[in-house]
């Protein structure tokens, strides 16, 4: 009942298919969502939010809210854990439902600038999707100052390079 409710929520912050008309036309970075969060009013949070459940179908995509791993004051709402959400679109669910918040917490780390706020850095790693397949997701992070925000969407089936 509370997914409902959120859902709703989102619609209305959003102005229905507006939104979905409108991210799909910039590209995935923090630039575009700080632009459209403030056109709409919201949050960057509740923006990466709705971009990881609306951007493209087709393209598997996850959002992670959570602490800062070098500054302790950021990202409280975690609790004891790293990760306070872990979204995902329908898309990742489907394709990598077996990988965890805690694979993409550690692999956003392996990146991440010890800065307080602002863009965090960008990174890349492996996730294998459902049928044991290497995947190429690219992922990048910003801190609000609250929290850590990272966005992390596929790229293509990793290839590769055999030496002779």
């Amino acid at each position: 009942m509370e997914a409902e409710a959120n859902f709703g929520a989102r619609q209305l912050l959003f102005l229905g298919k507006r939104f979905t008309t409108e991210i799909r036309d910039h590209e995935l970075n923090w630039k575009a969502l700080s632009t459209l969060s403030k056109a709409y009013g919201n949050t960057i949070t509740t923006t990466l939010w709705q971009t990881i459940y609306c951007r493209d179908p087709a393209i598997p995509m996850f959002g992670m809210i959570s602490r800062h791993p070098y500054h302790a004051s950021i990202g409280n709402r975690a609790g004891a854990d790293d990760v306070a959400y872990f979204i995902r679109s329908d898309s990742f669910a489907k394709k990598f439902g077996h990988v965890t918040d805690t694979e993409t917490y550690s692999a956003m780390c392996s990146y991440l600038s010890h800065r307080r706020t602002g863009p965090m850095g960008e990174g890349s790693c492996l996730f294998m999707n459902g049928n044991g397949e290497p995947c190429d997701f690219h992922l990048t992070s910003f801190s609000n100052g609250y929290d850590l925000l990272t966005m992390g969407y596929y790229v293509k089936l990793h290839s590769r390079v055999v030496g002779f």
